[in-house]
């Protein structure tokens, strides 16, 4: 008898485990202003109805898991000046609700609901304070003189996100790669 309820008991853990939403797509229009490839923090047409449906589908755990590690609303913050003789580097706070890959086919959709907010720090190089001679970076140390030259480069990292598929109405983690920080490189000339 304590066989058959573990094995009742079993089936309904495999059930629900298995259960999809109730079939109901919402149609979600992607802004124009995120027809560029990356993150967009500009809110799709159509999420509000889809939040009530990925609430549904979130766990305790998935929401301690991917819960807003940083804090705060959107930021920018530049770098202070006396750090520009390296790379000037400027530092966002931003929850995006979408990712546009650079084939511009595919937009994921990034869980940002009032249960779980996953606010994305980036930091990349500031174009527009860095110098546009041959010496990026490190100017005081004269590597032109060793035929070399510095540039600014922004380097990613990985971070797993929550997303939404769309067509398999399901939740899944996602690995997308994140602007981390302005690195100085130096090459020959």
């Amino acid at each position: 008898m304590a066989s058959f309820k573990v094995l009742i008991a079993i089936v309904l853990l495999v059930e629900i485990s298995w259960a999809k939403p109730n079939g109901n797509k919402v149609d979600i229009k992607i802004p124009k202003e995120c027809d560029k490839d990356g993150f967009c923090s500009i809110k799709p047409e159509g999420y509000d109805a889809l939040e009530e449906q990925i609430n549904s589908l979130l766990s305790p755990h998935l929401i301690s898991a991917f819960s807003d590690r940083i804090g705060g609303g959107p930021t920018a913050e530049l770098s202070p000046e006396s750090d520009w003789h390296n790379c000037p580097y400027v530092r966002k706070l931003d929850s995006s609700y979408t990712f546009l890959y650079e084939n511009l086919t595919k937009t994921d959709l990034i869980i940002q609901t009032k249960l779980l907010s996953q606010t994305i720090e980036s930091i990349s190089c500031a174009e527009e304070k860095i110098a546009s001679d041959g010496q990026q970076c490190f100017q005081h140390l004269g590597l032109g003189a060793f035929n070399m030259k510095s540039t600014c480069k922004t380097s990613t990292a990985k971070r797993t996100l929550l997303a939404f598929d769309v067509d398999a109405g399901k939740l899944i983690q996602k690995d997308f790669d994140i602007p981390c920080c302005c690195t100085c490189s130096i090459t020959r000339t």
